[in-house]
């Protein structure tokens, strides 16, 4: 390889060439968008509850113009690890649970880089939680128990006054 410049002709044999050694891109995340609204991208994780719509766009540092591949997985959901260049990834409607979302990246003449993650964990809504159900019953009986009450005290007091009556009557 001959490379000409200011200073004159330099000459780079080729084996030093095949031995050049190409770094792997560097990923990061471009934006984190969660129920459309925009997350730091510095924060490591996100609680969300109910219905949700997570819109996560990667990006990497590369120093050469070869094309990048992105790798990534959601681990939790996904089994397998998905590969191509697009850089907008969408999830909607997750279950209830904690997921790890991770992305890798690579050039074709590099090896992969180390995978970057974010921590994303899914509560229940106030009505799918357990704990709703057990005070759900207990409000549920108490109102129950309190019909209940106030009925035998009315049923209590009719015929408290009709016995009443009775003894007036005979009086």
């Amino acid at each position: 390889l001959y490379i000409a410049s200011e200073d004159g002709l330099t000459a780079l044999p080729y084996t030093a060439i095949h031995g050049i050694k190409t770094n792997s891109p560097v990923p990061y995340f471009r934006s984190i968008q969660i129920k459309d609204e925009e997350r730091a991208v510095d924060q490591q994780s996100a609680i969300l509850t109910g219905r949700n719509r997570i819109q996560i766009n990667i990006g990497s540092i590369n120093y050469s113009f070869s094309p990048v591949i992105y790798s990534y997985i959601l681990e939790g959901t996904d089994n397998e690890w998905t590969t191509g260049t697009g850089t907008n990834i969408v999830y909607q409607d997750l279950p209830i649970g904690d997921y790890t979302f991770k992305v890798k990246v690579r050039k074709p003449t590099s090896g992969w880089s180390e995978p970057i993650e974010y921590a994303i964990n899914i509560n229940p809504t106030l009505w799918r939680h357990p704990f709703f159900f057990v005070v759900l019953s207990i409000v549920a009986g108490g109102i129950f128990a309190l019909i209940i009450i106030r009925r035998k005290t009315a049923h209590f007091k009719r015929s408290e006054i009709d016995h009443q009556m009775i003894m007036l009557e005979q009086k």
